[in-house]
């Protein structure tokens, strides 16, 4: 149902978009995972990414597809030369081709330290699949693998002996193929692989059964979404507490147990306290990875410390243990007001960006002061100051805000509308390089946010190689509580602006001067 959902989003509102994009990715696609379902999980990745940075979605996207054109006639000699290899040592074998998704993608830079498109290449997009009938057989086909390819030996992995924790067995290697470099190849049984792509819904009705029982915090966690109003906090503590912790192991083999989703940060603070303070990176696997970076079952971690590293409000966005909020929480409370203060506006601006409303202007207004009085406090300074502490969620509280604004605004659009001739345009000039595609991002941008646009067009400029875009957008009366969201739509009219160049008010005869020169 949800997979319907996102493959029909496009026909909601812009703000419902990011909302269900933003659930869908957090919770749906994890329960996905932690059920198996590998191929559904991967779609509504996919989905929820293409809403929520659209165009990231849309540079990865791209660059996947010219490999793929680029690459598929090697990769196809690679599978003929293994099934002719395995054919003469009489295995019987399936081998289908996979390519890593957009979302799958993305993380991997992020995990690789990859910050331009252009840098992946066909090694990061394909996956090979060998199916073998019996399980028996996925032993015998990886050493004949490594017989025909020379296998990296730390990048070797037995999940049939030790299995994930959402059930999938498998043998996952890296091999070396001359002229196409580094090669994933995971072998499973028909069993194993069914499994794979449809996860609970590939296992016999016996089997399907038994994972049902197995599973019965679903039917919690799903009661618990249908509230709605679920942060990202909130939801994985549902998953903490329902699912299925995974493993991870010091370099001396020390075995850790933490909650599914648990970072770096949470191993580093599952070692020592000092640890979590001062970790700055980690190596897992061999891999060197950031902080926030999510553990998996069975990996091998070091955390890199340094001294100078000071833990900010970020972190606890990306940590699931209780040791490791309350520590966080702790070292957050200790610094001083100015630095606690600066913390929460980066954090609020950040959780504001989509929004384009940054928090410094937020935070003046008189929309702001009303907000936190509904929390039962009159200092907008020290509600910051428990944002900067740590006791409150950013998130939680951006979306409240929202809600809190779009239940004022219903109520005065009722009220205005019937006194039409109180709206009035709001005139802005936005001095720009003179490239297509300018005028589409402001309209895109002005349109996400619901503002209808009055009057728009473009000028010459005095400048050369600028272009001039005039526009106007319909704002609320000026008087009272109108008045009051109004300051808020100019900050955000003003916002969007900026993101395209240089902006100026006009008054309407700046707007007629500037009519006159208008491109025809």
């Amino acid at each position: 149902d949800r997979l319907h959902n996102m493959r029909t989003l496009q026909y909601k509102a812009s703000d419902k978009r990011y909302e269900k994009a933003f659930e869908t990715l957090n919770v749906y696609a994890r329960i996905a995972d932690i059920l198996g379902m590998w191929q559904l999980k991967r779609e509504l990745e996919d989905w929820s990414f293409l809403y929520l940075e659209p165009d990231k979605f849309k540079a990865i996207e791209q660059r996947r597809s010219r490999i793929f054109q680029a690459s598929e006639n090697d990769i196809a000699k690679i599978k003929l030369a293994i099934e002719q290899n395995f054919a003469t040592a009489g295995l019987k074998v399936e081998i289908p081709l996979e390519g890593r998704h957009v979302y799958e993608l993305y993380q991997r830079m992020q995990q690789r330290g990859i910050t331009d498109v252009e840098q992946l290449t066909a090694t990061d997009i394909w996956r090979l699949n060998i199916v073998v009938p019996e399980r028996a057989g996925s032993y015998v086909a990886l050493g004949r693998l490594h017989e025909l390819y020379e296998p990296i030996q730390k990048e070797l992995c037995d999940y049939i002996g030790d299995p994930r924790s959402n059930g999938h067995r498998f043998l996952h290697t890296y091999v070396v193929v001359p002229l196409f470099g580094r090669l994933l190849v995971q072998i499973r049984d028909r069993k194993m692989f069914a499994h794979y792509r449809f996860g609970i819904m590939g296992l016999s009705p016996a089997e399907r059964e038994q994972e049902k029982q197995r599973q019965t915090w679903l039917t919690a966690a799903r009661s618990h979404l249908e509230e709605g109003g679920l942060s990202t906090e909130e939801t994985y503590e549902i998953i903490r507490l329902v699912s299925a912790p995974i493993k991870a192991y010091t370099p001396n083999g020390d075995e850790i147990e933490l909650p599914f989703g648990s970072t770096v940060l949470d191993f580093a603070r599952s070692v020592h306290e000092e640890v979590l303070y001062a970790a700055a990176g980690g190596i897992v696997n061999g891999q060197r990875v950031e902080i926030f970076h999510e553990l998996q079952y069975g990996d091998r971690v070091d955390v890199i410390k340094d001294e100078a590293v000071i833990p900010t409000l970020e972190w606890l966005e990306h940590v699931r243990t209780p040791e490791a909020k309350s520590s966080i929480r702790v070292f957050l409370s200790i610094q001083a007001n100015i630095d606690i203060y600066a913390g929460a506006l980066k954090a609020l601006d950040a959780a504001l960006k989509k929004y384009f409303i940054p928090a410094k202007d937020l935070i003046e207004t008189d929309l702001f002061s009303r907000f936190v009085r509904t929390y039962g406090s009159s200092d907008s300074q020290a509600f910051l100051l428990e944002i900067g502490k740590g006791r409150r969620n950013v998130e939680k509280i951006v979306r409240e805000l929202r809600a809190y604004y779009r239940k004022l605004f219903k109520r005065i659009i009722k009220k205005a509308a019937e006194q039409p001739d109180e709206f009035s345009p709001y005139y802005l000039s936005i001095e720009t390089e003179d490239e297509r595609g300018k005028l589409k991002i402001l309209v895109n941008e002005l349109d996400s946010m619901g503002y209808n646009i009055h009057d728009i067009f473009q000028a010459d400029s005095e400048k050369p190689e600028k272009a001039i875009i005039v526009f106007a957008v319909d704002l609320l009366p000026r008087r009272g509580l109108a008045g009051t969201l109004r300051r808020i739509q100019t900050i955000q009219v003003q916002t969007i602006a900026a993101t395209v160049g240089a902006t100026t008010l006009l008054r309407p005869d700046g707007v007629e001067a500037l009519r006159r020169r208008r491109r025809i």
